[in-house]
């Protein structure tokens, strides 16, 4: 397992990369075999293609597993260390710990290279990159509730002065705001009829929206490289080949959703793998970092594959909810998958059988290491993984 030593005493940095064995976990410089004064995109592009190519070589063995995590790894190493403002406050952590210093960092099963609170590996879109843009989102949240509440006191100040006049004996004055009655006879609607009781909202649907048009990459953006996704016959399918960027090139709708439907079908070629990612922040986009739910499709026939843990497979909230029951998915032939995220409750259904019927709140605190669970919108993504070439047609779309 990436980030510690598994159970047989196996040290993949140590065995892969040669880096010392009390380097737990090694940091992001270390990861990718550079000084931590180089400062060359160069450099450190090459660097992540040179560790990703040479990972690669154990995704099929009996270390596949391991193997992926580190590539995911890699991936959010060069992402950090290619962006000033992360790489700044990065730096500034390991500063930080060595003035003091603190050797929290290197104790043992202590976290990944980018200091995970929980220790786990980094993963899909976890580690220190994801904690940083989700500060950023508390920032923004609590900038909001300030907002929210700098309208709403002054009326709550009105309604006490009132409530403290009645009290006095002074005659009794409605707490609200005088409005003229034009504007009021405005602002009422109409009686409801009694025999029709108006729809309750959380429940009304919206029409579907298709998102791929068939013809071309309308409103979708390209999270990486546009020569790995092609169109033909109506369907996008992915073109074969290493990234350079790991496993994380993704497509991604230019719209974000919240409560929604989602619908498609997808065809694996012996191999493949993919993913559908829902609600990743709109902020990212154009970054080709996983930060969100990815709803995992895989070739599970494959041997290979066939020492993967539950919530690695086909089906699976990567990493998080393992799929109550595995459908089978043959490569080759097309499959239909429907997304229903309803608030904090997630629907997985693949051929018209649901696999999935979670409440993502179960699952924060054992995850805390993955705050894209926290995500309460965001776009819909497609990825390109290395391995194989995954096809995609009638993609639709209802907000509920």
């Amino acid at each position: 397992m990436a980030g510690k030593k598994s159970s047989k005493g196996f040290d993949p940095y140590h065995r892969w990369f040669g880096i010392a064995k009390e380097n737990r976990p090694p940091t992001y410089y270390e990861l990718l075999g550079i000084a931590p004064e180089e400062m060359s995109p160069q450099i450190i592009e090459a660097a992540a293609e040179r560790q990703a190519d040479f990972v690669q070589q154990f995704e099929a063995g009996e270390h596949a597993e391991t193997a992926h995590k580190i590539q995911y790894e890699i991936q959010e190493a060069k992402f950090c260390l290619l962006d000033s403002q992360l790489r700044s406050e990065y730096d500034k952590r390991l500063r930080k710990r060595k003035k003091k210093g603190s050797n929290t960092h290197r104790k043992k099963g202590g976290g990944t290279p980018g200091f995970s609170s929980s220790g786990s590996p980094v993963g899909e879109g976890t580690g220190f990159v994801s904690q940083y843009l989700g500060l950023v989102s508390i920032l923004l949240v609590a900038f909001l509730v300030m907002a929210a509440a700098s309208f709403l006191l002054p009326w709550q100040k009105v309604m006490f002065d009132k409530q403290a006049e009645n009290e006095k004996g002074a005659p009794a004055i409605p707490a609200v705001p005088v409005v003229p009655e034009k504007i009021v006879n405005q602002n009422v609607p109409k009686a409801a009829n009694p025999k029709q009781p108006q729809a309750d909202k959380a429940k009304v649907q919206t029409k579907w929206i298709t998102l791929f048009n068939g013809k071309d990459f309308s409103g979708w953006t390209v999270a990486g490289d546009m020569k790995w996704w092609k169109i033909q016959d109506g369907e996008i399918y992915t073109t074969r080949g290493k990234t350079k960027r790991g496993p994380a090139e993704c497509l991604v709708t230019n719209q974000e959703f919240a409560d929604f439907e989602l619908e498609l079908e997808y065809k694996l070629s012996p191999g493949a793998n993919s993913g559908i990612m829902i609600r990743k922040p709109a902020r990212t986009k154009t970054k080709p970092i996983i930060d969100s739910m990815e709803i995992q499709l895989l070739d599970d026939a494959l041997p290979r594959f066939s020492k993967l843990k539950s919530i690695h497979k086909s089906g699976a909230v990567y990493g998080v909810i393992h799929p109550n029951q595995q459908v089978s998915t043959p490569a080759g032939q097309w499959h239909k998958m429907k997304v229903r995220a309803d608030g904090r409750r997630l629907v997985v259904t693949v051929n018209q059988t649901k696999i999935i019927d979670a409440n993502i709140d179960d699952y924060v605190a054992k995850h805390l290491e993955k705050p894209e669970l926290k995500h309460a919108r965001g776009v819909i993504g497609l990825q390109k993984h290395n391995a194989g070439v995954v096809r995609f047609r009638n993609i639709r779309i209802r907000e509920i």
